[in-house]
């Protein structure tokens, strides 16, 4: 999901969005629902001065947030390698 909406001379706001959602059984053990992921961001940027003179100001914002409950659903223990590699 992405929405970007200009506020003519106030700036630009933009949003994005993403969820990764299992449709099918979940994995044995997992301890985790059908939301797997999400994550959201936004961003604000307003010019500070003129947009036509040579050097142009700009002031940003932006803001991250991440939602993850497992680190991944391949979990491998710390001192081992991954399945089918040697290193």
């Amino acid at each position: 999901m992405i929405f970007g909406e200009s506020l003519k001379n106030q700036g630009s706001l933009t949003f994005n969005g993403a969820a990764s959602i299992y449709d099918g059984a979940l994995p044995v053990g997992a301890k985790y629902g059908r939301l797997h992921y999400g994550q959201v961001s936004a961003e604000y940027d307003q010019n500070i001065n003129n947009p036509q003179n040579a050097y142009t100001w700009q002031f940003n914002l932006a803001g991250y947030w991440q939602y993850r409950p497992q680190p991944s659903v391949l979990n491998i223990p710390a001192g081992t390698v991954a399945p089918g590699t040697t290193r």
